[in-house]
């Protein structure tokens, strides 16, 4: 049997959740997107809460 990198989700969610937490920070802020960009970062977090 070969060795396969582990693939680790929580670790993977982790980074994922990061990456959209870093690029919601570098847009630029507006009022008017506010409720868009927070939805998006709720889901995209809510994902490493319900692996853990």
């Amino acid at each position: 049997m070969s060795e396969e990198k582990t693939f680790d989700i929580k670790i993977r969610s982790y980074h994922f959740s990061k990456s959209i937490i870093n690029f919601i920070s570098s847009l630029k802020f507006d009022r008017l997107y506010f409720s868009i960009f927070d939805q998006f970062l709720r889901s995209a977090t809510s994902i490493g809460a319900n692996v853990v």
